[in-house]
């Protein structure tokens, strides 16, 4: 029948149709789907049903509006209707939306009602919301709806926020609304339409105003609104309300608000935060799940940023009730997860683990820590202390604290700091320093001074850094004693000297700088002889000696050679085994250590060694027996080197009475001077040098005999006894001299053998009185012998 009247244009027998199935409807609304399940072709009852939209009968356009928005509801003729918008190119269907906000300014509030209705119903789906949108005429439709948010009909106005709700859950809904010329008039209106009503306007302009908030731009807007503050106290209102639709909204607009810097600053610093918090927890515990979930997603939205975050840790009772709700056997897995991350978001610092501590350095220490990060994101600094002061404070994760003390003990402990929280003090980390070189030892003085000792006394160093294990002393440049107590006894000095000793203070890391004094040893009370020499060409050898008195008390003997050390013991003799320097001058000096703490000097013995020549053998031949006459054997020992000193030449320790029989100066001298008065012989008998010859010992042959077996023995040749002679050394025959002056010189040998011999004998016996050996006569037979070998 109602596809007939409309065929037929009857619009009279149409709205009477359509008022009893609007009717029927209100009693039951399945049954409009019921009445259409059966039509053949629905398609065309559709395009009549659009084409009474037109109608200007109002109420047959709001029940041709209804029944559209009634079918639309069930999701099989949603489709055709959507598909039929979306195809059709009848004028009636193209002018849907045209002629729905047409409706909307009709004075019947059921035309308004049911226009609004269908147009909510079609942009539940986003095919219908996106056919909306892209209309033309969408500005228009989106200032008509917002005008009817502000009706005295509640069920007008939910109608028109469910309008606005629906188109802004895509984003080109809410591109619309913010692109529109009256978007801030809009957004004022939805505002002034949130709050707890019966019919729901203020649930469906929540949602609206959440899904504004998600976008920047909008929200920008929103915030820069006179009326801000009455959206968050009407959106707390909502939270407190019975009807869990409106507390569910509200939830979230309140998280798309808290999500952004600028909306959760404006959020937190509300009147109404507090009262926000506690609503919220008390949604945790409705029956309603999904509503549950909503405010678990609020807490955790709201705890994500800083502000919240230190409003809802003031609150213990919040943070209580959300780990009281967790506890709860019958809580959903998705309420769980929000409210376990919530709690992540507030949790307080807790105590750090201790600092780990590096202590290489004597003055410095390392001290590095585990990096702490905070689920919520904020910055955490660290504050080191150092018995309870403050050495550090910041976000880096390790601190050299300098200028500390060697071997000493320091105690840290960490604490952790944040944005309005503070962790407690970590266990205390100990260390102890490793010890460095002390200082120098204070108030260095001399206790007692003596010519051959000093005691030095001193204290400690006034800077330790560590344990004393000893104390170095120093005489010049080198290390002379070791000692672990303050007092030190230097023996050993040289009298009337200034030494300069230095102390310094040793620890485990070594020895410290030194301090420094001068002392100067006393003058010796008692001196010795001057040490003597015996002297060969190979060796030196120098004796002391010392009153029986001191050897009583002596403690050792010492010897300097050119001030230098090069003996120290109790012998009274010292060999030098280096051949000596000829021609340098040396100084011997002995020093004596008694047990009185007194040293015993020594004149200084000055001297300057001149060696002998070396011996020059003349080579002659074996048949020549009158050669071996003349030779005698000289031992290394039996030799006597010339002495010369700056005083009377000194003789050697050894006793003339052992003395070898070697040729002396002496005998040298007093052979010379034999032959010089020789010369004044004018002749000698041949006769009387054999007399001369017999007389002669004969001991000189056996001694040559001897030292051949000996190797060490030295054959040394009269005619080369010394470098300095010439091989023609006769001071009274020259190289060239003829038998002539030979038998002149023989034959005066018989004036002068008398006289020669009283000569000799006089000296023999004055010499013998001093120790000194006669060597006369046996210059005057050589002399007789080489005058006869001459002669042959």
């Amino acid at each position: 029948d109602l596809q007939h009247c409309i065929n037929q244009g009857d619009e009279e027998k149409a709205a009477a149709i359509l008022q009893r199935l609007v009717d029927d409807v209100h009693i039951k609304k399945d049954v409009c789907a019921s009445y259409f399940s059966n039509v053949t072709n629905k398609s065309k009852i559709l395009l009549g049903l659009f084409h009474l939209l037109q109608s200007l009968r109002p109420r047959l356009a709001g029940n041709a509006s209804y029944i559209i928005g009634t079918l639309a509801e069930s999701e099989g003729y949603r489709h055709d209707i959507i598909n039929l918008l979306l195809t059709s190119s009848k004028s009636t269907v193209k002018n849907a939306l045209k002629n729905l906000t047409s409706m909307m300014l009709a004075e019947d509030d059921e035309t308004i009602i049911n226009a609004a209705g269908t147009l909510g119903t079609l942009a539940e789906s986003s095919e219908g919301r996106n056919w909306i949108v892209n209309q033309e005429i969408i500005p228009h439709t989106i200032s008509s709806v917002t005008n009817l948010l502000s009706s005295r009909n509640l069920w007008i106005a939910n109608n028109a926020a469910l309008v606005l709700a629906r188109l802004t859950i895509s984003e080109i809904g809410c591109k619309a609304i913010i692109n529109h010329r009256d978007c801030d008039r809009i957004l004022r209106e939805l505002v002034e339409a949130l709050g707890a009503d019966k019919a729901g306007r203020g649930m469906n302009a929540a949602f609206a105003v959440g899904r504004m908030c998600d976008i920047k731009e909008s929200r920008s807007k929103l915030l820069s609104l006179d009326n801000c503050e009455k959206m968050i106290s009407s959106l707390a209102e909502m939270l407190a309300c019975t009807d869990l639709g409106s507390g569910k909204n509200a939830c979230y607009a309140v998280s798309c608000l808290a999500a952004s810097e600028d909306g959760h600053h404006q959020t937190i610093h509300s009147k109404h935060s507090v009262f926000i918090f506690t609503q919220l927890v008390k949604l945790l515990n409705t029956n309603d799940a999904e509503t549950g979930w909503f405010a678990a997603m609020t807490l955790r939205t709201l705890a994500s940023r800083k502000d919240g975050l230190l409003q809802l840790r003031k609150n213990n009772a919040i943070v209580a009730s959300i780990k009281e709700v967790l506890l709860s056997r019958t809580l959903s897995n998705d309420i769980r997860v929000e409210l376990q991350e919530a709690l992540k978001l507030l949790k307080r610092l807790q105590k750090p683990s201790p600092p780990i501590l590096h202590g290489d350095s004597p003055q410095e220490v390392t001290i590095d820590w585990e990096e702490i990060v905070q689920h919520n994101g904020l910055p955490v600094k660290y504050m080191l202390y150092s018995d309870d002061q403050i050495v550090y404070m910041g976000e880096g994760l390790t601190f050299t604290l300098r200028n500390l003390k060697p071997a000493t003990q320091y105690q840290f402990k960490l604490k952790l700091t944040s944005v309005g929280d503070e962790s407690p003090c970590s266990e205390i980390a100990s260390i102890t320093t490793p010890e460095s070189t002390p200082s120098a030892p204070i108030d260095l003085s001399v206790q007692t001074v003596t010519s051959c000792k000093v005691e030095l006394v001193w204290r400690e160093p006034m800077e330790r850094n560590g344990e004393i294990i000893a104390y170095d002393i120093y005489e010049g440049k080198g290390l002379i004693e070791k000692t672990t107590v303050p007092i030190i006894s230097i023996h050993h000095l040289y009298p009337n000297r200034t030494y300069l000793f230095e102390v310094a203070a040793c620890t485990s890391a070594g020895s410290g700088p030194k301090a420094a004094i001068e002392v100067k040893t006393k003058e010796a009370s008692e001196s010795i002889p001057k040490p003597t020499l015996d002297i060969t060409k190979e060796q030196i050898t120098v004796n002391w000696k010392f009153p029986e008195a001191i050897e009583q008390k002596l403690i050792q003997c010492q010897l300097l050679i050119d001030n230098k050390v090069v003996y120290t013991g109790s012998e009274t003799q010292y060999l030098m085994t280096t051949p000596p320097i000829e021609n340098k001058e040396y100084k011997f000096r002995v020093n004596l250590w008694t047990t009185e703490d007194q040293i015993i000097q020594s004149e200084i013995l000055t001297t300057v060694i001149t060696l002998p020549p070396d011996p020059k053998p003349e080579m002659k031949e074996c048949n020549h027996q009158e050669d071996a006459v003349d030779q005698e054997v000289i031992t290394p020992k039996e030799t006597k080197l010339e002495t010369t000193t700056n005083k009377p030449t000194r003789t050697s320790s050894i006793s003339e009475s052992k003395r070898p029989k070697t040729k002396s100066r002496k005998e040298k001298k007093s052979k010379n001077e034999s032959s010089h008065k020789t010369k004044s012989v004018k002749s000698m008998t041949m006769e009387e040098i054999s007399e001369t010859e017999k007389d002669k010992p004969k001991t000189t042959k056996k001694k040559y005999r001897q030292s051949k077996n000996q190797n060490h023995s030295l054959v040394k040749s009269r005619s080369m006894s010394y470098r300095s002679r010439r091989k023609y050394s006769d001071p009274f025959l020259g190289k060239d001299d003829s038998m002539e002056s030979i038998n002149r010189l023989l034959a005066s040998y018989d004036n002068v053998k008398g006289q020669e011999s009283s000569h000799s004998l006089t000296n023999s016996s004055s010499n013998s009185s001093n120790g000194i050996r006669s060597t006369t006569i046996p210059a005057i037979n050589r002399q007789q012998e080489r005058i006869k070998n001459i002669a042959k």
